[in-house]
């Protein structure tokens, strides 16, 4: 009965939610430095304007809160959207009095989810799925499998990219207020480790061709290529910073080609 009287409480329907998904791939549009993702945002929160407003003063309360500044990973503004939808729901709902713990918990979650946001995907993700695309096109000589070595880039990238954006707003939807403690990176740290090892072996294999391709030894050629693959790989487990396993790499390609 509970649940029964939960579900007749929900104003926001799953096909909502899935038209804000849609809509949340254009959150920068319309980018601009006084408000940054606002418009953007608000954009996204249409549909849930639509089924919490009851009519067009209200809508405009909506917007103005809105499009006020708002700023998050692209990615990653998926948990906020989510969380929103279920605020301003449990508002039209009058389960939450204060309109401004809304704005607030948007000002409070701009931190988060740059942060986590940034280090995940910018510094992890994408690096590593182009140094595993770029090995790929400069190895193989067969058109077709440098395409499929392209194929495997997109994916490598857009699995968690999609992951995010449909896991973080239903995520958000479902919790709240309470989706902060989501936003750790302990919480994505395995698929970090993943991408960081899965980049440096892509970087140290590729550093290796590059210096060996033109070598006639093809046993030696491979063994530099692989030993560099192998030390770039063991370096970045050693270390959080990503230009030191891409110096060494180059440094230990240098000295074995030397010899």
């Amino acid at each position: 009965m509970a649940g029964r009287k939960k579900q007749e409480q929900r104003l926001i329907r799953n096909r909502d939610l899935l038209s804000v998904f849609l809509r949340s791939f254009f959150i920068q549009t319309v980018w601009n430095f006084k408000s940054l993702l606002a418009v953007g945002l608000s954009f996204a929160l249409i549909p849930v304007a639509k089924r919490v407003c009851k009519n067009e003063q209200e809508l405009k309360e909506f917007l103005n809160r809105h499009l006020a500044f708002f700023n998050a990973h692209p990615y990653f503004s998926a948990y906020a959207i989510g969380a929103i939808a279920r605020l301003e729901e449990a508002h039209a709902l009058g389960e939450l009095d204060d309109v401004e713990k809304i704005n607030k918990f948007k000002n409070a979650i701009i931190g988060p989810l740059g942060a986590v946001g940034d280090q995940f995907f910018w510094a992890t993700i994408k690096p590593a799925s182009l140094l595993l695309g770029l090995l790929g096109v400069a190895v193989f000589q067969d058109m077709r499998w440098k395409v499929a070595s392209l194929v495997v880039l997109l994916l490598a990238y857009n699995i968690p990219h999609l992951y995010i954006r449909l896991a973080g707003l239903w995520q958000g939807y479902r919790k709240g207020f309470d989706i902060y403690k989501t936003l750790r990176m302990e919480h994505f740290q395995r698929v970090r480790t993943i991408y960081a090892l899965v980049g440096a072996a892509a970087l140290g294999l590729f550093t290796g061709f590059v210096f060996t391709r033109e070598w006639s030894d093809s046993a030696l050629s491979g063994l530099v290529f692989m030993t560099t693959g192998v030390f770039t790989v063991a370096l970045r487990k050693k270390t959080s910073s990503f230009y030191l396993p891409v110096a060494a790499a180059i440094l230990v390609s240098l000295i074995l080609g030397l010899l």
